[in-house]
């Protein structure tokens, strides 16, 4: 399996500097789950590209720890937090078949704006990078330093002059003609310090003790961030040995998810079709070829095997580690419990009910206009008159629907708190009445037999607030009709 090795190799321009590098090796399955290795490319779930372990950014946040900084160099900007590049600079590719790959590139794009030393101060900094430019020092460094040092024509020459006399300039191509590498020094700019930090070094120089690898790896090198791996998901394919088809030939497949306990892997079908006697069929199959499981008693599907066992499956099987994800707590990643992928039949959904859309005084004069219209009332006058005629409209309706309401909610029902949008089913039988006020009433009813606000039975009654009051009280946006309700059984 492909796991993640870093380690800490000599700088090839200065040998006091020290990178990071990444190199992919081969490990065992027991090496992945007992020693937490990251299993390149394959944390995700089976037929996606997109890596959820956010590895990049668990790693930056071990090397943005405080204990890894130098506070020598971090008033200067040259150790400040490691930022995971982004697709926006180049660094994600497009294409899926490389998708797969993105931690180790995004490590490796991390890594080359890190340097890694036990011990530095920014004066001596500053000294390794005259030095540097010393051992490089032409034209072409010394034109960069004093087109970056000035920007003017004007100043370039008051500085070139400074230093030689005997120059003569009229423009910048007069400037670069001249061998700037033999007219200037190092010297002649080690009051920039942060020039020649910028050339000498990098600009972007970030600098880390060398103890910061430590903190996301073992301590053979390899990137681990957890103390161990519990869970994976394996898609098991099964044996074909009918003569149509080549003999390594596997087909169809079964997924498993797999957790590690006490040194072993104990494996757990997916049986959510729906009971598909094929499906549980494969399993039981699988289950006999793989761990002697007999059938003969009805089947079982469950079963445990070595790790060394498991990880000879790879010839016949897919593996992949979706739990895993390292930002946020450490405790807890990739030690979850196993899901469970059971499907839900709909025929036993819950039904779920609640008292729909209800009209108020924030509601507008037409809307009010209309739905009084519609039990003939008056329409004209104010708001607040509006509200009051349709107070006692809804007063004198509530009578006529309260029978039926009563057979409805025979037997009591629960409020439970639950957005509205995810509930489903119908209220009431068709002779209550279904005009424009008939939420409203359904809300009375539900606050005139809601007992501590969770039980809603119609052989309990509220006798403090009347029909009319509470019809008030709705209307004019005073209390309102949360949650939805399950039938008690």
């Amino acid at each position: 399996m492909k796991v993640i090795k870093a380690s800490l190799v000599q700088d090839e321009d200065v040998p006091e500097f020290k990178r990071l590098r990444f190199d992919v090796v081969d490990k065992p399955l027991r090496d992945v789950l007992l020693r937490g290795l990251h299993p390149l490319g394959l944390a995700t779930s089976f037929g996606g590209y997109t890596d959820m372990s956010r590895l990049p950014f668990a790693v930056a946040d071990r090397l943005n720890n405080s204990d890894n900084i130098l506070p020598e160099l971090a008033e200067s900007k040259h150790s400040v937090d490691v930022i995971p590049p982004t697709e926006e600079r180049g660094c994600y590719p497009r294409s899926t078949s490389s998708v797969k790959n993105d931690s180790l590139k995004v490590l490796e794009k991390m890594a080359e704006e890190l340097y890694f030393v036990d011990r530095l101060t920014y004066p001596q900094l500053v000294d390794i990078a005259k030095r540097r430019l010393r051992e490089t020092w032409q034209h072409s460094v010394a034109a960069k330093l004093l087109s970056d040092k000035f920007y003017g024509f004007n100043e370039m020459r008051r500085f070139l002059k400074s230093k030689c006399p005997d120059v003569k300039l009229r423009s910048r191509d007069d400037v670069h003609s001249y061998d700037l590498g033999s007219v200037l020094k190092v010297d002649d700019f080690a009051a920039d310090d942060v020039l020649l930090v910028e050339h000498g070094i990098s600009e972007t120089a970030n600098f880390r003790r060398c103890c910061a690898v430590s903190d996301f790896t073992t301590g053979d090198g390899m990137v681990s961030l957890l103390p161990r791996i519990s869970h994976f998901d394996m898609q098991v394919f099964v044996r074909d040995d009918s003569a149509e088809r080549t003999p390594m030939r596997y087909y169809p497949s079964l997924r498993y998810g797999c957790r590690l306990l006490s040194g072993r892997v104990r494996f757990v079908p997916d049986l959510k079709l729906r009971d598909n006697p094929r499906c549980r069929q494969m399993a039981r199959k699988i289950a006999g070829e793989l761990a002697g499981v007999r059938a003969d008693d009805g089947g079982k599907y469950c079963f445990s095997l070595d790790i060394e066992q498991a990880d000879m499956l790879q010839n016949r099987a897919q593996i992949c580690f979706p739990t895993i994800r390292y930002e946020g707590s450490r405790e807890r990643h990739g030690t979850s419990e196993i899901a469970s992928y059971a499907s839900i039949r709909t025929d036993l959904w819950v039904s779920r009910y609640c008292v729909g859309n209800v009209l108020t005084q924030n509601c507008t004069n037409r809307a009010l206009s209309d739905a009084l219209r519609h039990y003939g009332e008056k329409v004209s006058g104010t708001k607040e008159e509006m509200i009051e005629r349709m107070q006692k409209l809804v007063a004198r309706l509530y009578p006529d629907c309260e029978a039926g309401m009563d057979r409805y909610f025979r037997g009591g029902f629960i409020r439970v708190d639950h957005r509205k949008d995810n509930a489903s089913g119908k209220w009431f039988e068709p002779d209550v009445d279904s005009g424009p006020l008939r939420n409203t009433i359904i809300a009375v009813y539900v606050l005139k037999h809601l007992r501590g606000d969770r039980i809603l039975s119609a052989d309990w009654e509220n006798e403090a607030y009347s029909v009319e009051e509470l019809a008030g009280a709705v209307l004019e946006g005073r209390v309102s009709v949360r949650g939805v309700f399950v039938r008690a059984v």
